[in-house]
């Protein structure tokens, strides 16, 4: 048994059609509001197992399955936190995603920088023409230098506290 459509879908995708699935609400109503009926309790008994949300979307379960004691099915959180954690650092698992995306796979290696401020004290208005301005930029010429890869024939662009950035191969 599982408690909405889209765990419901997790659920079909590991398992395809080796399950039978059941669900627990039989209506329409969204994950938040829905308190299960007396018969919806009983079916939960009857089930091999169940599987939910988990993070709390489901505000009823807890006190479900412990009102149901030793009848409560094996029952599974879908979505969890990691190990030790109570809320979730949405920007640390960004940042390591990116990280791990950017180190891993057929990437093609550049080098990111950001001008330094010396740089943007000049007027940006001139030609292309770079007669006695220094154009060959050294490493302490930028701020937090960044290694990132991308994809051979993919464009990655992005802004950051709207500071003008360059890349170099």
């Amino acid at each position: 048994m599982v408690s909405t459509y889209h765990v419901g879908e997790l659920v079909k995708a590991v398992a395809g059609d080796h399950v039978v699935m059941d669900y627990m609400s039989q209506d329409n109503i969204p994950v938040h509001d829905y308190e299960p009926s007396a018969a919806d309790l009983i079916r939960l008994q009857e089930a091999d197992v169940f599987f939910y949300h988990g993070l709390n979307l489901e505000p009823w379960v807890d006190a479900t399955l412990a009102s149901l004691g030793s009848d409560a099915p094996p029952s599974f959180m879908t979505h969890t936190m990691p190990s030790g954690e109570i809320t979730l650092d949405y920007e640390s698992i960004l940042v390591a995603d990116l990280c791990e995306l950017m180190n891993d796979g057929p990437f093609e290696s550049t080098t990111l920088g950001m001008l330094s401020d010396d740089h943007d004290d000049h007027d940006d208005d001139h030609d292309d023409d770079h007669a006695g301005h220094d154009t060959d930029y050294k490493r302490e010429d930028f701020r937090g230098i960044l290694k990132v890869k991308y994809a051979p024939n993919d464009r990655l662009s992005f802004a950051v506290d709207t500071k003008p950035y360059i890349v170099t191969k």
